[in-house]
């Protein structure tokens, strides 16, 4: 395909839920990147189907997984490809089953050092789980309130799905040799596109429907062990599969209603919002969506550009200061604390049914 003609496609893919802001900008340069990678694999194939879509939610921004930004894929967004009916993954996007488990709790004392201590021990004693499983990145545990109820929040997902649990081979093909032999490469421009395609495609799927049922299982197995008496209220997947032709990096998808928990950062109120409408049509499907939380941004505003070198980012300040950088990733950021004006207000994607106020975050 010609550049101006995938330029184009991609164009007409996009739907922006997202906050506008610098961090979306490189999002989205690094986004697109991937796209047309994507998209010259799939015409290449025979596979480029007219009804692709990529939906950039309010937490829509950079990635802090090297490889995966670089495989050319962002985070707060979700993408649909047309495929023609034809099975195929960009296994770049390193699928991990991360998610969250929301449940109301019996049994909450108020004790945070024992709390830590019994969260730690159940931790140490699962071989499923790594030591710092809910620590890494913006994974946490949480303690929330409202009223006299209380409530435990789990976000994170598994290191070992990675290179493989069970006998279940990883899906991360850098850490398990079992698809070496199976996977593809294309290169388009300066981005190598890593993917696999029919059977083995189906494959890849599969297993990792095997991880995303493990996750949910363990996420909830902690805190039936933490609090016994309790009542789930939400899991959801965000970093995966919606289905095999539809990729989650950081949001929620779905054919029904959606009834989720944003999470904010450690000091603000962990919203539950719910969607009175769908807000996009595949291929004659209505779907809801909305972002797990509330992105990285940068903790200075500014306006972002791509240079004219590959992966090199131009910042410019209020004072016209600038700054080039590949490192994104190492710059201080802070999270959309006005996510939810931007998810409910701006671009109506849901409203809010409840909230609940912070008492006790865990990252270890």
């Amino acid at each position: 395909m010609e550049t101006f003609k995938l330029i184009n496609h991609i164009e007409s893919c996009e739907v922006n839920f997202s906050s506008n802001d610098a961090a979306t900008e490189i999002a989205r340069y690094n986004a697109f990147s991937g796209m047309k990678a994507i998209f010259s694999c799939m015409e290449s194939n025979g596979i480029l189907g007219s009804e692709s879509k990529f939906i950039e939610l309010p937490d829509f921004t950079y990635s802090k997984n090297a490889e995966r930004w670089n495989s050319g894929f962002s985070n707060g967004c979700i993408m649909f490809l047309d495929t023609k009916d034809t099975p195929f993954i960009p296994i770049g996007f390193r699928p991990n089953s991360c998610g969250v488990t929301f449940a109301k709790i019996e049994g909450w004392n108020g004790d945070g050092n024992n709390f830590l201590k019994q969260f730690k021990e159940i931790i140490d004693e699962n071989s499923d789980i790594n030591s710092d499983d809910f620590g890494r990145k913006n994974h946490f545990v949480g303690i929330y309130k409202k009223n006299d109820e209380f409530y435990i929040i789990l976000h994170g997902s598994f290191s070992k799905i990675k290179s493989g649990v069970n006998g279940i081979p990883g899906l991360y093909y850098d850490k398990e040799h079992y698809w070496d032999n199976k996977l593809k490469k294309y290169t388009n421009e300066n981005l190598e596109l890593v993917y696999l395609i029919g059977e083995e495609a189906v494959e890849y799927y599969q297993y990792y429907k095997k991880y995303e049922n493990l996750s949910t299982k363990l996420r909830k197995q902690i805190i039936d062990n933490l609090f016994p008496n309790n009542e789930l209220i939400f899991e959801g997947t965000h970093q995966g599969f919606y289905d095999i032709n539809t990729i989650l990096l950081g949001g929620y998808f779905s054919k029904n209603p959606i009834t989720c928990p944003i999470m904010v950062s450690p000091d603000m109120p962990l919203y539950e919002v719910e969607t009175p409408k769908s807000v996009i049509s595949i291929k004659n499907q209505n779907y809801y969506c909305l972002p797990h939380g509330a992105g990285y941004k940068l903790a200075t505003d500014c306006m972002a550009q791509l240079t004219d070198i590959p992966n090199i980012f131009s910042l410019q300040y209020e004072n016209e200061a600038k700054v080039f950088t590949r490192y994104i990733e190492l710059f201080p950021f802070e999270y959309r604390k006005d996510i939810i004006d931007v998810c409910c207000t701006r671009h109506k994607l849901g409203c809010v049914s409840n909230r609940f106020e912070p008492i006790l975050n865990i990252k270890i």
